[in-house]
Order: C-alpha cells, then structure tokens, then sequence
C-alpha cells in the first residue's frame, strides 16, 4: 500500500502537469455541478446560474441541462480521475476507477433515488478509461 503514496519530488514534469490538471478539471466539475444542481446557497452561484439561464433550449429540452449537466459534468469528472490515477502508471488503478463509474450508474437503475441511470454515461466513462488504460499499457 505505501507504493501510493508520492511525493512531489518523485513526479516528473509531465506527471505535475497531469496533477495539476486533473485537480483543475475536478474543481470544475464541482463547481458545474453545483451551478446546474442549484445545490447550494451561496450567492455567487445563485448569480452565475442566472446568467446560465441565457442559454437557449431546442424542443422543450434545455441545452444546458441535457449536453452540461448531463454529459458534460460526467465527461470530466471521468476524464480528471483517470487523469490523476494515470500517474500511477498502472492499469489496474485505472480499471478500478472504470468499475467504480459503472458501479455507480449501475445503482442509479436499481435505486431510483441516485439518480438518473443513462447507458451512454456507461459508454462515456469505458470509452475514456479504456484510452487511458491502452495509453498506460504502451508506456510502460
């Protein structure tokens, strides 16, 4: 187990790049998914929600809600995680993170209050873990 753990030192250029990416990229999905879940109080979201409300919609469906929050969100937050883990550089870490994600869209077909299960965020989340996973395998 304590081959997880790496220090700064241990990373090389590339490696800080991913790190600092895949943090930035979690940051903003969280702050995505607050906005367009109206999760939260604080002002500043409440303001940049209100300016998100310009976005047009197409046949009663709201851009916004199908593409941002529904695809969107999913896409980076799948894309950070296998991001961060690829610094590992090894793929059974990064098969782990796909199981989890389909784990967990899985029980959002069995428990209704989960949320909304979608076969294409199952689609989504293989299609980027399995570049990561054949990326890791042709640098090691």
């Amino acid at each position: 187990m304590g081959e997880l753990l790496i220090t700064n030192n241990q990373l090389s250029k590339k490696d800080k790049i991913k790190l600092f990416f895949s943090i930035v990229m979690i940051f903003l999905d969280v702050v995505i998914f607050l906005i367009l879940h109206g999760t939260s109080n604080l002002y500043f979201v409440k303001q940049i929600n209100n300016s998100l409300k310009l976005i047009p919609s197409f046949d009663g469906i709201s851009w916004k809600n199908k593409y941002i929050n529904g695809y969107l969100v999913d896409v980076l937050w799948i894309f950070s995680f296998n991001l961060l883990i690829s610094i590992l550089k090894k793929r059974i870490y990064q098969l782990f993170v796909l199981i989890t994600a389909i784990t967990l869209e899985t029980l959002q077909l069995l428990f209704k209050q989960l949320g909304t299960f979608d076969f294409i965020d199952i689609v989504i989340y293989s299609l980027i873990s399995i570049v990561f996973i054949i990326n890791i395998k042709k640098t090691t």
